[in-house]
């Protein structure tokens, strides 16, 4: 593999072309064949069997239909994983930039988004007035972040491509 991954997913994904493997060779498909059914190249099927790239959706859901099985059905093995059981947002392994932590403060800390939803603008205004001069599509993206780790809400915006955001309220139960 090309990419540098953790060894849990560089092992999840050989486990997964074993698994690919073991039902080819139980419906007696040959690895050209499978190739042929699935409209992939051979070399395809060959580098998903031996673990050495991690297969695309688009890919998963071809040779598993050309398997005769449900694209989830070529999950289905045992590996273990790291889950998260910490809902929290883990801070950077590189360090957090300036904005990012900025704007995770604001949340926390500040309160800024317990009662209303706040655009991008928003924060660079509250900080701009605070002598602290932020990148609004930087601000952006640290939003999204926070949107997409389920601390904020999201609605769109006035403007098309624009989102306001607004802390998630905490289940009462």
């Amino acid at each position: 593999m090309k990419k540098r991954y953790p060894d849990y997913i560089t092992a999840y994904i050989k486990a997964f072309g074993q698994n690919v493997k073991k039902i080819r060779l139980e419906k007696k498909l040959t690895q050209l064949q499978l190739a042929n059914i699935a409209d992939v190249e051979r070399n395809h099927i060959y580098r998903l069997e031996k673990g050495h790239h991690g297969a695309t959706l688009t890919t998963v859901i071809a040779v598993a239909l050309a398997l005769g099985k449900l694209p989830r059905e070529l999950h289905e093995f045992y590996h273990k994983l790291p889950l998260n059981k910490d809902p929290e947002i883990p801070s950077s392994k590189h360090g957090e930039n300036e904005t990012t932590r900025l704007v995770r403060m604001l949340v926390y800390e500040e309160g800024f988004f317990d009662d209303e939803y706040r655009k991008a603008g928003d924060v660079v205004t509250h900080f701009r007035n605070q002598d602290k001069n932020l990148n609004s599509s930087a601000v952006s993206g640290a939003l999204r972040t926070l949107w997409l780790n389920k601390v904020l809400d999201r609605l769109p915006g006035e403007k098309k491509g624009t989102f306001k955001y607004q802390k998630k309220k905490k289940s009462s139960e």
